[in-house]
């Protein structure tokens, strides 16, 4: 069973809002290293998902890996999953303003609810790479703070969320899913009281993911 804590935290030793990119210390690339030496650990299992974790070098904080075999064709999956990263967390958002979008890219500015502190807010940069040779999709989630808007009023602002989706194909033309996750929430609350939460965060996330892609393989609506 997942840990459960607030979604909230701050590094720890380091200075509340500023991300490890800022203080200049290294910060791994996601699924740069994702081999079976990486350090990844299981930290969790619900509904056939299995999420791991692994530490990342100057970070209190964790990132997070979750890998599954789905019974669509990539090209239509990524289709759907473009959709459903267009949409948001709907658990979560309280707010959404698209500040660009095309079909390769998204801008995106959110606030989101938190309890019991200030909400968070953050613009976030998505792109599209699509490989057609290897019929590999891969999306790409970083903050772009600099193009969005302030901070909002009674806001904490997220420096750092970083991801992955990469969705390819397997032997029997289905698409394996691989999902990276990692952020630093900000703010004044210590990261091993949230470590928890963002793993729970992670996985729900995946499996909002899946379920919707499962519908888009049996033939029903995915929304």
């Amino acid at each position: 069973m997942l840990r459960c804590a607030p979604v909230l935290g701050l590094l720890l030793g380091l200075l509340p809002g500023r991300s490890l990119a800022d203080q200049g210390l290294a910060l791994v690339q996601l699924g740069e290293r994702d081999d079976a030496t990486a350090g990844w650990k299981v930290y969790a299992t619900r509904d056939g998902v299995t999420l791991d974790e692994r530490v990342v070098p100057g970070s209190s904080f964790r990132e997070y890996r979750a890998i599954v075999e789905l019974a669509v064709d990539p090209l239509r999956a990524a289709d759907e999953a473009w959709a459903v990263l267009r949409e948001g967390d709907p658990d979560h958002l309280k707010h959404r303003q698209i500040l660009r979008e095309s079909r390769s890219e998204m801008l995106i500015y959110d606030q989101i609810r938190a309890p019991v502190v200030y909400d968070r807010d953050y613009t976030i940069r998505i792109r599209r790479i699509d490989d057609p040779a290897r019929r590999r999709i891969e999306f790409r989630l970083e903050t772009a703070n600099t193009l969005g808007p302030p901070p909002a009023h009674n806001h904490v602002r997220i420096p750092e969320i970083r991801a992955r989706w990469v969705l390819e194909p397997t032997p029997n033309g289905g698409t394996r899913l691989t999902n990276y996750a990692y952020s630093e929430p900000g703010g004044s609350v210590a990261a091993f009281l949230v470590r928890g939460a963002q793993a729970e965060r992670s996985l729900l996330g995946v499996l909002r993911m899946i379920r919707r892609l499962r519908r888009l393989a049996t033939g029903g609506p995915a929304r």
